[in-house]
């Protein structure tokens, strides 16, 4: 064996030197004194074995000094092995051109060699197979010489555990027959090279390169061409991205260790058949991964350990898990992700379990009545910071070889069983932050007989009462070792120290912040984040603090703190969802702006249960609600504000009403024309309208996961508050303020005669040509197609544009018999209110409470969803529910008059149905599976939603040029050189199709002529208004 045998071992180990009168064997062959206890140099005069020695093997023994440059002389060298030594010095470069081709073996690992690789020098070693230089201080690059000049034989290259940098060299892809690649722990950089996939094939079955800053993603080629991999080590780089599915084609795959990095997306279900019987050991912790632990994972059989922690995976533990892993499981770690449901009973079958850590979680439930009689094998359970509730087991104290049990900061109540006494291995018990843990403290903990001794006992903050038991203290018992830590405070105990006392080599403490009660008690750490807190100082006992509290102490923050999950997609869909609802609005498109921002709430929606009680993902959670929320708002507050200056600018500038001569106008004159000019208030409910709704839900969210915290109290509130009174001010619009608005039917028998027959005549005409078309030339039948539903589109137009909305007093017979009367007349409430509601035809304008309710209902949802996870798929099916309901009302209602605004709402509230239907399948029939297809398939669906809608609101707003016109309404100053003042007149929509009624003419002129006479009254003169 290159590296040693243990079987050739004696009893009896060489110590000593190599002597140096060993230079005298002229025939030597090989030399081996692996494994014994020789101390001293290698010798330099061996090098007279030069015409001989092939075989050179001195590894695992305690030599010194440095490696002879003399041994350059061994031309025919062929295994040269000094590894596990304590060598130093710098490979020497001679021995490249030295040992030359007949190199076939080198071994330098585990020593203190200094210095760069020789790249020229080993190059010459053409027929190398195993190239070892692992744990020393080797600096420089890996050399690129290496990959053309060992192609051919190449098997093994070991270079881990040194300080070399650079990156890996795209040459080595040369190297067909490499099966083991070691380079680990390292300073390389760069991305992992794609052509190592079909350039080592099948060959490869080991990589190693964890510990690097090796960035990128993991190459899909990998997947497809290394079908004998298995063992991948790749922990603690900058690798992104999501993992290639073409990974299942690792059939053999044992050992997958990707611990440390920046990967992302969901886990691939295709790695449940394909690993099934191979797979041994899978580390994931610490990345970016989403969605669920995948019940296909089920699959794998001989699965021993399984570490996904520190994620964001959500949804349930799958109950399958049990009966597949039961016979070999012996670690699983879940640590600070969002499962929620509690731990399934099937778990009792993993009886060789040691390590189960599912702490920082939402699991719920009671700790399984199993674990003390199945789980025989248990050393550690990590159940911190979930919302466990019941009592703690009194047969704990079966589990004889339980060293750690964590279990503050749930809801467990009850008492600290006595039983504890017999756990001989336990050293670490935590029940802090248990407000409902009550019961006086056990004494049998320190009677003669008691094996129990702790290195960290944390009680704070539970409802424990009564004295410290005299058999505590440390001149009676060995319940406290010296550098233990006991933490008393925020409890109802009483009476000071025990008789006896503890001593001073016991650290007393109190922490001091959240995340040290609840987060892993690291025992090297806790003195820095505690403050000193004897037991002496606990206070007299009263009748108090001897029974039972009548009342628990306030519940830690911690123990119900809920939040609402945040995906990348689903936070770009939130910031960019309030302005593409403006640029909505800009076009006149305000049922499309509420469309979009409802496909951004039921996104979210979808990813409901993913609430946690993490510390670390509460505060990332909280903080980016925090700022999407006060964005949102300063969006509101901004829009308000800059309304307000447009208008105040307008007004003091006279830009829409200006005085002549010596009169000068009004100031209700100014406000009644720059108002109307603005079509304010009305247009700015089209510019807020999409953050209304997520006001609502970031303003939900935010007072739930306040925390006591006012400042998110108060942002919420706020949120909130603005919302809803702007909600309420549009629906009394619509309802109650309705009255002062009437529709102005035209003369739909003159309308008919003067504009059907066009129609009739191009449908007629468009089919003659399709039935040439189709016989002569079928690539046009498109166009006719388009000319056909361009017809029917200018159809329901005509259709729904048989009138128009007027104010009601224009048209009730009431007339204004002096100036006074005339100069206190309101607001037009079409032109200032109309912005509103002018979208929609007679008895269809309930549609704008319908499309905003529906908005903020769904946003509702999402907001509460991230709150009650326990309601989760109830919520979904409400929700999915909603979103269906948006198309069915569109065509049924069919409230437009413009039929292309019609259609871009069909066309955004057919995917939102789509959506809703997988969202749908997704909660009735995958109720604890939340990254099922039907899943992602929904989040996709309503992302597609979003981005088509913002797509189309655009293109209609740009196409229609209502986006330019909007805002050269907001900040165009007059075009007349003069400065003449435009005449203020209310703007309804009465130009339909660019063609004017001679009726509507006529109503116009009556209307002009009407103000024009109010205002010359007044000594103002006015310009012609042009149409």
């Amino acid at each position: 064996s290159v590296f040693g045998d243990e079987s050739s071992t004696t009893t009896t180990r060489i110590t000593g030197s190599l002597p140096v009168e060993y230079r005298q064997w002229r025939e030597i062959v090989s030399f081996d004194t692996r494994l014994q206890r020789i101390d001293g140099t290698l010798p330099p005069q061996y090098s007279d074995w030069n015409r001989t020695i092939e075989v050179f093997l001195v590894g695992y023994n305690s030599l010194s000094g440095t490696l002879p440059e003399s041994y350059a002389s061994w031309s025919r060298m062929s295994n040269f092995v000094v590894g596990t030594n304590s060598l130093s010095g710098t490979l020497p470069a001679s021995y490249g051109a030295g040992w030359g081709t007949s190199l076939l073996v080198v071994q330098f690992s585990q020593n203190s060699f200094h210095g760069s690789l020789p790249a020229e020098a080993y190059a010459h070693w053409t027929n190398i197979t195993l190239f070892g230089a692992s744990i020393n201080n080797l600096t420089g690059t890996i050399p690129d010489a290496y990959g053309s000049a060992w192609n051919r034989t190449i098997n093994e290259f070991y270079c881990a555990d040194n300080q070399l940098n650079g990156t890996l060299p795209d040459s080595f892809w040369l190297w067909s027959r490499i099966s083991v690649f070691a380079v680990g722990t390292n300073n390389l950089t760069g991305t992992l090279p794609e052509s190592y996939g079909p350039g080592w094939g099948d060959s490869i079955s080991y990589f190693e390169a964890p510990k690097n800053g090796l960035n990128g993603t993991i190459p899909r080629a990998y997947g497809t061409y290394w079908r004998n991999m298995s063992h991948i080590a790749l922990t603690q780089n900058k690798l992104s991205g999501t993992l290639p599915a073409t990974l299942a084609r690792w059939t053999k795959l044992s050992f997958l260790y990707l611990r440390d990095n920046l990967l992302e997306g969901t886990l691939p279900i295709e790695f449940g058949a394909a690993w099934s019987t191979s797979i041994s050991q899978v580390n994931l912790a610490s990345n970016l991964f989403e969605g669920s632990l995948p019940q296909e994972y089920s699959a794998w059989t001989s699965l021993t350990s399984l570490d996904c922690g520190n994620n964001r995976l959500n949804g349930s533990l799958s109950s399958s898990f049990g009966p597949a892993w039961g016979p070999t499981i012996t670690s699983f770690t879940a640590t600070n992700n969002r499962f929620i449901g509690s731990i399934p009973s099937s778990f009792s079958a993993w009886t060789s379990i040691g390590r189960f850590a599912a702490d920082g979680n939402a699991l719920n439930g009671t700790i399984p009545v199993y674990i003390p009689t199945a789980w025989s094998q248990l050393t550690l359970l990590y159940l911190r910071s979930n919302r466990l509730s019941g009592t703690i087991h009194n047969n704990f104290d079966q589990l004889k070889q339980l060293n750690q049990l964590y279990l503050n900061c749930n809801d467990l109540d009850g008492t600290v069983p006595s039983t504890f006494r017999t756990m001989t291995a336990l050293q670490y018990l935590t029940v802090s932050g248990n407000p409902k843990l009550s019961g006086p403290l056990p004494a049998a903990w320190g009677t003669s007989g008691a094996s129990l001794s702790l290195r960290l006992l944390n009680l704070q903050n539970t409802s424990l009462f009564g004295t410290l038991p005299s058999s505590w203290s440390t001149s009676s018992s060995s319940l406290f070792s010296l550098g233990s830590f006991l933490t008393v405070c925020h409890t109802q105990l009483c009476g000071g120290a025990p008789p006896g006392g503890i001593s001073v080599f016991v650290l007393q403490l109190c922490l001091q912040d959240d995340d040290s009660l609840c987060a892993m008690p690291d025992v090297a750490a806790l003195a820095s984040k505690a403050a000193s807190f004897p037991v002496s100082s606990l206070p007299p006992c009263s009748s108090s603090t001897v029974a039972p509290p009548t009342t628990a102490p306030p519940s830690n923050r911690w123990q119900n703190a809920t939040t609402i999950k945040f995906t990348s997609a689903q936070t770009a869909v939130a910031i960019i969802g309030g302005p593409v609802a403006a640029v909505a609005a800009l076009a006149a498109s305000t049922s499309a702006g509420l469309g979009t921002v409802r496909a951004g709430a039921a996104m979210r929606l979808v990813a409901c249960g993913g609430a946690t009680n993490d510390d670390t993902h509460d505060d990332e959670d909280v903080n980016e609600l925090a700022l999407l929320g006060g964005g949102y708002l300063a969006g509101y507050l901004g829009v308000c504000i800059l309304l307000g200056v447009l208008v105040a600018w307008r007004v003091y500038t006279k830009k829409d009403v200006v005085s002549s001569g010596s009169s000068s106008s009004s100031s209700s004159s100014l406000w009644s024309a720059t108002t109307t000019h603005l079509r304010l208030p009305g247009r700015a409910w089209g510019i807020v309208s999409g953050v209304v709704p997520s006001l609502v839900e970031y303003g939900l969210g935010l007072l739930v996961a306040a925390h006591s915290d006012p400042g998110l109290v108060v942002l919420g509130t706020v949120s909130l508050a603005c919302s809803l009174l702007t909600c309420a001010w549009v629906w009394t619009i619509v309802t109650c303020r309705f009255d002062n608005v009437e529709w102005k039917r035209t003369d739909l028998r003159r309308r008919t005669t003067t504009t059907t027959t066009t129609p009739r005549r191009a449908s007629s005409s468009a089919t003659h040509i399709s039935n040439q078309l189709l016989h002569s030339n079928k690539k046009k039948v498109l166009s006719v197609l388009v000319h056909r539903l361009h017809a029917r589109m200018e159809e329901y137009t005509r259709q729904r544009s048989h009138g128009t909305w007027m104010d009601a007093h224009h048209h009730r017979g009431k007339k204004r018999n002096n100036e006074e009367e005339s100069r206190s007349s309101p607001l037009s409430f079409v032109a200032t209110h109309g912005a509103v509601f002018e979208d929609y035809c007679e008895g269809r304008v309930w549609f704008v409470v319908w499309e905003s309710a529906l908005a903020v209902a769904v946003s509702v949802l999402s907001a509460v969803a991230g709150a009650v996870t326990e309601a989760c798929n109830a919520l979904q099916i409400v929700g999915a529910v909603l979103q269906m309901a948006g198309l069915v009302m569109l065509v049924v209602a069919r409230p437009h008059r413009e039929a292309r605004a019609l259609c871009v709402g069909v066309a955004m509230e057919v995917l939102g149905f789509v959506g809703g239907v997988c969202l749908l399948v997704s909660a009735a029939a995958f109720p604890d599976d939340d990254s099922n297809s039907w899943s992602t398939a929904a989040s996709d669906v309503l992302q597609a939603q979003f981005y088509v809608g913002a797509a189309l609101v655009v293109i209609d707003g740009l196409y229609s040029r209502r986006i330019i016109n909007a805002l050269r309404s907001f900040f165009n100053a007059e075009q007349n050189k003069r400065q003449q003042p435009e005449l203020s007149l209310p703007t309804h929509s009465w130009v339909h199709g660019g063609e004017l009624r001679h009726r509507q003419l006529r109503d116009l002129i009556a209307t002009i002529c009407t103000q024009q006479r109010k205002q010359k009254r007044q000594g103002n003169i006015y310009q012609e208004q042009q149409y």
